[in-house]
Formats: structure tokens, C-alpha cells, sequence
């Protein structure tokens, strides 16, 4: 399937009133609590990472200058 032929409007109860939002990334307490949530690891196959080893991570990814860091808001909800 072609992803301009998948409408979402055809899906039964799909809420269109969606606001999108990017914000500079501040939420790391709740990407530490999404990426730690049992289910979260079953999706994406991997363990989660130890809190420690978590934020040591996104401050070196915090640190390079080349990269633009964005959180995702979906109706002012954490997205990702």
C-alpha cells in the first residue's frame, strides 16, 4: 500500500482534531519513564536502559550541537 492511498479518515472513531507541537526537549523524567515501562520494551524488543545509564546517554546526544532535539505534543500530551 502506497501511504497516500491509507486514509485515516476511514478509520472508525480516529480523532480529527489532533494538534501537533514541538517543543525543545525538557521531558527527559518521562522519556526515562516511557522507555522503562514493560510494554515499551516488548514493542521494541530491547531492555530498558538503567536510569543512570539513560540520562548519561541523552546528555551526550544533548551535548552535539548538530543535532535538533524536539519533543513531540500531540494535544499538549507527551508523544515522544
Amino acid at each position: 500500500m502506497v501511504f497516500e492511498d491509507y486514509n485515516l479518515s476511514k478509520i472508525q472513531n480516529f480523532p480529527t482534531n489532533l494538534i501537533v507541537s514541538f517543543r525543545p526537549v525538557s521531558y527527559l523524567p518521562v522519556f526515562f519513564e516511557h522507555q522503562n515501562d514493560e510494554g515499551a520494551e516488548e514493542m521494541v524488543s530491547l531492555p530498558s536502559r538503567a536510569r543512570e545509564d539513560f540520562f548519561g546517554h541523552w546528555l551526550k546526544i544533548m551535548a552535539k550541537l548538530t543535532i535538533i532535539l524536539r519533543t513531540i505534543l500531540v494535544n499538549e500530551w507527551i508523544a515522544g
